[in-house]
């Protein structure tokens, strides 16, 4: 019989160094902030209406299914968007993450950045801030000023140029101008980003001259008319190259290009591009900060590169791949007010994009 042995005895040498490392002052090195990882998509995500019966469609040899719907409802964690080249998809504030940034429980990731500080253009008089983001200032001056000095008011450089209304009416995309042009122009919509040559970061280290920085993006507002929520849904969009879009099958407009999908819209005789555009017009929407929500029926068959929709000129690519569930998600905050217009461009690519439903939402 085997006699179990002993433990071994701790020296004493030992005994201490293990009681010093024990006795060290703290640090300071704490749990670290660990962010959030929302994916590369700026956007909020939210579960949308009940269950879609949509039928699965088959594809032929060698095409793709052009809106697969299999799978229970619900949220999918990878919804968002990506801006545009020269655009903005992050004019929120909380900036690349789900609204609030970095929040309490994520996964790790660097905190988002915060909007620029466009403050130097708000408090100019002939100048109007109509939106904002990490990294760009968007608006319109109203006295002739030019671009050049309305983006140098916020320490920036002028990017691009159009014609464009007072009110933050959005940009003329159809009238690209020169960003030093004298154009003898009272007001034209002017798009910055980056710092203006010998421009300073302002006090503290903030973007623009004298900046005093912080995130909520000023609009003006107009007395006892106070922003209030609009909503259109996908029948009240004007679709262009409606032929590729089924509008009357599901709850949600999505461009296709399988004859399957003629059984239940008869307007729809694709031509194999899944190329058109969805527009939805808001009118009298009172001055102020808006949210702009867009909800739509994600699945494993959308538009790879993203879905790109334009709110009165500004950019933003929206990730709708993912398990099937109608889901909103957050295109930007912006000051908006009057006509508002949203456009889903599916003209840039040959991907299924979809929309249900498209909200200007009061930002709080």
């Amino acid at each position: 019989m085997q006699t179990p042995s002993r433990p071994a005895t701790i020296p004493a040498a030992l005994t201490l160094a293990f009681a010093s490392m024990l006795a060290l002052p703290d640090l300071g090195c704490g749990p670290t902030d660990t962010g959030d990882l929302a994916g590369d998509y700026p956007g909020t995500q939210e579960a949308g209406p009940g269950g879609d019966d949509e039928t699965d469609w088959p594809t032929s040899s060698g095409g793709s299914a052009d809106d697969s719907d299999a799978g229970a409802d619900g949220v999918d964690s990878g919804a968002g968007g990506t801006a545009a080249t020269g655009a903005d998809a992050g004019a929120s504030v909380g900036g690349k993450s789900n609204t609030g940034g970095a929040s309490a429980g994520g996964t790790g990731g660097a905190p988002p950045k915060p909007p620029m500080d466009c403050s130097g253009i708000a408090k100019t008089a002939g100048f109007e801030l109509c939106g904002s983001g990490p990294d760009y200032c968007d608006g319109v001056f109203t006295n002739g000023a030019g671009c050049v000095a309305f983006c140098a008011a916020a320490g920036l450089k002028c990017a691009s140029r159009y014609g464009g209304s007072e009110s933050c009416g959005g940009p003329e995309l159809n009238n690209p101008l020169d960003c030093a042009a004298n154009t003898g122009n009272m007001s034209d919509w002017c798009h910055c980003q980056g710092a203006a040559s010998g421009g300073t970061g302002g006090t503290g280290g903030t973007a623009g001259a004298g900046g005093t920085g912080g995130g909520t993006l000023q609009c003006p507002t107009q007395a006892g008319n106070p922003p209030v929520q609009k909503e259109l849904d996908k029948d009240d969009a004007v679709y262009t190259q409606r032929y590729n879009w089924v509008v009357t099958c599901s709850p949600h407009a999505y461009t296709g290009q399988s004859a399957e999908h003629q059984t239940c819209d008869s307007s729809f005789k694709p031509d194999g591009t899944r190329k058109g555009k969805a527009t939805f017009t808001f009118t009298g929407v009172p001055a102020g900060a808006y949210d702009v929500l867009i909800e739509s029926k994600h699945s494993a068959n959308r538009n790879k590169a993203g879905a790109l929709f334009y709110v009165n000129g500004h950019a933003a690519k929206i990730n709708q791949v993912g398990s099937s569930a109608y889901i909103w998600d957050l295109h930007g905050r912006y000051c908006l007010s009057g006509t508002v217009t949203v456009v889903l461009d599916s003209t840039v690519n040959t991907g299924s994009d979809a929309v249900s439903r498209v909200r200007l939402k009061p930002a709080s």
